[in-house]
């Protein structure tokens, strides 16, 4: 393993204000954090440099905010520095936004280093219902509207993988195409996917997986991983569009973080086991176990993290040495 980014913010800095009310963490390219808050209230994205700089932007309205999604390249990038997001573009930014987009974000990085999260509310929890569910980008210098609406969701709700009702509801599975565009599960139904491509203003239903959608990641320029509540893990090819299913865990997948480095998914599970699964061979096996319920996320420096779910467990951000060899 080699990465010109040597080292993600540390445990003393993850666990700081950065960690406040945590619901999900993600890594770019450059090892920047990123984060989502799940509270009562109006919850927060927020980023924390290598050199311990901590932003936050408010989201709308009460919705709760699920899941947060960088877009990475899925081989280590190189010539990538700590903390330098300004070379991740992979498009200039200046470029015009199509009409089916237009007025949402025609400023800001389009390309790596993008963000997006999902907004939720379960549909007793009495968030407010407009604006509504579905996911959001990230227009970091748009001072009105930072946090643009791409893929409208309905309110939906689950009986796990967490053990809260809030935690289990509306979209999820949310993941980003290497072209930009956004897929995400359970947006007007339980195990529907939609999409939203960034680059067209193409959005749609896709195809069903079946049961309700839990966790996301892509694992290749046209395959996403996505897990559903029965426990399996489906292959979809946004290409072919066809579904495969690959495994049958027998218990809840709470997320899927994918090492660009190996190419191996980590998925946390709701008995709170961490397991290593090859997407594209089925291999799996026991990697680590998690104190509480909660996340993973991989750093590009070699790191598979532990995110609590805050409001459902108070231990702190964690991380585990990942295999630096092949």
């Amino acid at each position: 393993r080699q990465s010109e980014c040597a080292s993600a913010p540390d445990e003393t800095a993850l666990n700081g204000p950065f960690s406040a009310d945590i619901g999900d963490l993600e890594f770019a390219d450059d090892c920047t954090a990123w984060m989502v808050t799940m509270r009562s209230g109006t919850d927060f994205v927020r980023r924390l440099t290598v050199d311990g700089v901590v932003t936050e932007w408010a989201g709308v309205s009460n919705l709760n905010m699920g899941e947060i999604a960088v877009l990475k390249a899925l081989a280590p990038p190189a010539e990538i520095g700590a903390g330098e997001s300004t070379r991740l573009a992979a498009r200039p930014t200046s470029r015009s936004r199509p009409d089916a987009f237009a007025g949402r974000g025609q400023a800001g990085v389009e390309g790596l280093g993008e963000v997006a999260i999902t907004y939720t509310c379960c549909p007793t929890c009495g968030c407010f219902v407009d604006p509504p569910q579905g996911v959001a980008r990230l227009v970091e210098d748009d001072p009105l509207a930072p946090l643009p609406i791409v893929i409208v969701a309905v309110p939906t709700q689950g009986t796990g993988p967490f053990t809260h009702a809030a935690a289990n509801a509306g979209p999820q599975g949310l993941t980003w195409g290497v072209d930009r565009v956004l897929y995400v599960g359970n947006s007007l139904a339980d195990g529907e996917l939609s999409s939203a491509d960034l680059d067209s203003g193409a959005q749609g239903v896709l195809t069903n997986l079946g049961a309700r959608v839990t966790a996301g990641v892509p694992v290749s320029p046209v395959h996403n991983l996505f897990a559903t509540d029965d426990g399996a893990l489906h292959l979809y090819n946004a290409q072919t569009l066809e579904l495969t299913t690959i495994l049958e865990l027998g218990v809840g997948v709470t997320s899927l973080a994918h090492d660009a480095f190996s190419g191996v998914v980590y998925a946390s599970l709701s008995d709170l086991r961490v397991v290593a699964i090859r997407p594209f061979s089925a291999q799996v096996q026991l990697f680590e176990m998690m104190p509480a319920t909660g996340r993973v996320a991989v750093s590009p420096d070699g790191q598979l993290w532990y995110v609590p779910m805050r409001f459902l467990a108070p231990d702190p951000i964690a991380r585990w040495d990942l295999p630096d060899t092949l």
